[in-house]
């Protein structure tokens, strides 16, 4: 694993440049570095408080790639809602355990809420739009 702390400020640009410049690609086929750049798990980068992660760091990392990557309004749209439905994705691999997965689905509805209420400010808005 690759400590940032040793990884020149001027080595991070310029590795999000590259990143940011190439054709969006899915939060796993990015090396082990450029994914630690752009994804936490479930949270904001700077949130005081992170949820917990439960069965959702996969969905929660693809979320954060494709917040990384930015664009419009409707990409940010479309990145929430393909969220949601990796969150039901993964319930329905889970566990067998009904209750279980009747509390997933409420803390997953929660975490989209969340996101689409607070999540503006983490995405990269590209061709001057604001949130």
């Amino acid at each position: 694993m690759v400590d940032l702390d040793e990884v020149s400020q001027e080595d991070i640009d310029f590795l999000m440049r590259k990143i940011l410049k190439a054709p969006y690609k899915p939060y796993r086929q990015h090396s082990k570095f450029a994914q630690m750049l752009m994804a936490n798990g479930c949270g904001g980068k700077s949130s005081l408080i992170n949820p917990p992660n439960f069965v959702f760091v996969k969905a929660c990392n693809e979320h954060d790639c494709k917040y990384f990557y930015g664009g419009s309004k409707k990409r940010r749209k479309e990145a929430d809602k393909a969220f949601y439905e990796d969150m039901k994705s993964a319930i329905k691999t889970s566990s067998k355990n009904r209750f279980r997965k009747m509390w997933l689905k409420v803390i997953a509805w929660i975490y989209y809420i969340e996101v689409r209420r607070h999540g503006a400010g983490f995405f990269n808005f590209r061709n001057g739009e604001k949130f």
